[in-house]
């Protein structure tokens, strides 16, 4: 875990941000009052399935990809957290989950430490994310350095998907996950906050933001969607931003949603 420490940040992108989606607005000031603890690394595969072994939690029967034919998200039978299809190494993120899975690793993980862990808020996320930069990317506003900080779409994921046009011109050597902490760090020491596996929230997915500050806390309610943050292997660099935003019904296991954790002190 990396000590995040209390501040404010300007959440959501500008206007003049390339890729922005309308979502992402209004830009507003955004306070976190106290400091909290991230996980250095999104939870791995190991982990995971050290909490299946432990609580005998079901992996489900199915995980969401997408199917270029239909240009749509659909389940894909057979493909689960322990199969999703491809090698997963033992560091790898822990991948094909929901939101209920996410909580209750969570509250396994509080009850086995005593300390109290759960989903980060998308105030506490993106913040933790910009660590202190007001760029779209934590290394700057280009994704041209995308491979040195980030698994992303790029040459590698071309190659396997040349139908998909949206890639960076870079090749960072992965066409899906990569094991965890193999490309740079933001300036709070955290890995992977862009890119290899989108990171679920608490937070309801909403058209936009209301302005308000919200004191880092989740905007929650009766969710169609959850918001998850940082885009994918699979994703172009328009969705790598910190800014970014995706949405996963609560019941979706999706081969990109992964978990990173907040420790409250």
């Amino acid at each position: 875990m990396i000590v995040i420490p209390a501040g404010s940040f300007m959440m959501g992108s500008p206007e003049s941000e390339a890729g922005r989606n309308a979502s992402e607005g209004p830009q507003h000031k955004e306070t976190i009052p106290r400091a909290f603890a991230m996980s250095k690394y999104v939870v791995t595969f190991a982990q995971y399935k050290e909490f299946m072994n432990a609580t005998g939690r079901d992996a489900g029967a199915s995980c969401w990809y997408y199917r270029d034919d239909k240009k749509l998200w659909l389940p894909k039978e057979g493909r689960t957290f322990t199969d999703p299809g491809f090698a997963q190494e033992s560091n790898s993120p822990a991948i094909c989950l929901n939101f209920g899975d996410a909580n209750a690793y969570a509250a396994w993980l509080s009850k086995l430490t005593g300390q109290t862990y759960r989903l980060p808020s998308e105030a506490e996320w993106e913040y933790a994310a910009r660590a202190g930069t007001k760029t779209a990317r934590y290394w700057g506003e280009s994704p041209d350095q995308q491979c040195s900080y980030a698994n992303g779409a790029d040459q590698a994921y071309h190659k396997e998907v040349p139908d998909d046009p949206g890639f960076a011109g870079c090749n960072d050597g992965y066409f899906r996950t990569s094991p965890v902490g193999k490309f740079k760090p933001n300036a709070f020491g955290l890995y992977d906050m862009l890119g290899n596996a989108w990171q679920i929230t608490q937070d309801c997915l909403t058209g936009g933001y209301d302005g308000s500050d919200h004191k880092g806390a989740p905007v929650l309610g009766a969710c169609a969607k959850h918001a998850i943050r940082g885009g994918s292997w699979g994703r172009p660099p328009v969705n790598l931003r910190a800014a970014g935003r995706g949405g996963m019904a609560e019941e979706v296991r999706g081969v990109t949603n992964s978990i990173r954790l907040v420790r409250e002190f």
